[in-house]
């Protein structure tokens, strides 16, 4: 009866978020001038080379097309990474998601082709090439960030010196 309770309670938090999106109430980390935008756009790939990359890159492309005008064509993508351009004119410019695990592994034609390169698994000391910048984190699971909200306002109501949760027997073997 237990089991039932907690597929139960699984399946009620996956129903209560389905359609939710998320809404920080937090600006972005940078502001980018309405003036400066003007006349951008972006153009997504219609497909990835591997089809669970959308999980990993859906959250920047909704992003993307809350502030700028998006479409979608056939873009040719690598191995580990989502390629999509910055649209203006007759100005067109390649960005590169490089989502692969292998922090010292980069891929050559994204390198190459690409005005800037996010590498999701930034390497500690950095590339020679100065337009490969650390991508940052992004979850698997958009879930995750409708639970954003809450964690923060709990987090920002009561301040605390734990940070992540240890076993018992850890603390066992403190001096």
């Amino acid at each position: 009866m237990d089991a039932l309770k907690d597929i139960t309670g699984i399946l009620r938090e996956k129903i209560r978020f389905l359609g939710a999106p998320h809404h920080s109430p937090y600006p972005p980390s940078w502001q980018i001038d309405a003036a400066e935008l003007r006349g951008w756009s972006v153009v997504w790939p219609r497909s990835y080379e591997w089809q669970p990359a959308k999980t990993y890159v859906e959250s920047i492309r909704s992003a993307l097309a809350a502030r700028l005008p998006i479409s979608y064509d056939t873009i040719p993508q690598g191995h580990g990474v989502v390629a999509f351009d910055f649209v203006r004119g007759n100005i067109r410019e390649r960005v590169i998601i490089d989502y692969f695990d292998h922090s010292d592994r980069l891929n050559e034609i994204g390198l190459r082709d690409s005005i800037v390169y996010f590498k999701m698994q930034f390497r500690e000391g950095g590339y020679p090439d100065s337009h490969v910048v650390p991508g940052g984190f992004v979850t698997g699971s958009p879930y995750v960030y409708c639970l954003l909200n809450r964690t923060r306002q709990i987090r920002d109501k009561k301040q605390s010196a734990i940070r992540g949760r240890y076993k018992a027997h850890a603390l066992l073997s403190l001096p």
